[in-house]
């Protein structure tokens, strides 16, 4: 059973699929990474900026069901990443998202409003200064 096994996959590895589906792996594992990276700036933003965590994140958890993984860390990672995004979603709320820009445009309107460095350049600016 072994030595079929072996044949098979010394047979795949040769064929031009086995080409597209480490392409595949390959792309999958650099969109988890992206998308995990982008967990952590968020979760830091949020400490640094608590305003943040009242608008939603712009990625779509649902989108992370596509990616084939072949290793149990990554399955892990990528259910870890979907539990964040999925717990921080704000339908229509998203921040920095092309499907609804005005979530973005209240953050900064509301950013600005709270930040008295904002404030403070913002009434230099007024004065001639």
């Amino acid at each position: 059973m072994v030595d079929i096994y072996r044949s098979l996959l010394i047979s795949f590895e040769g064929s031009s699929y086995s080409l597209a589906f480490m392409k595949t792996v390959q792309r999958s594992n650099m969109t988890l990474v992206v998308w995990s990276s982008y967990c952590l700036v968020h979760a830091a933003t949020c400490c640094a900026h608590p305003l943040t965590a009242a608008f939603g994140v712009s990625l779509d958890y649902q989108g992370l069901k596509h990616l084939v993984l072949t290793s149990r860390t990554a399955v892990d990672a990528a259910i870890s990443v979907s539990t964040y995004l999925h717990a921080r979603a704000r339908a229509g709320r998203e921040l920095f998202s092309l499907h609804s820009p005005s979530a973005t445009f209240d953050f900064g309107r509301q950013f600005a409003d709270e930040s008295a460095t904002l404030q403070t350049t913002w009434a230099d600016q007024l004065a001639g200064g």
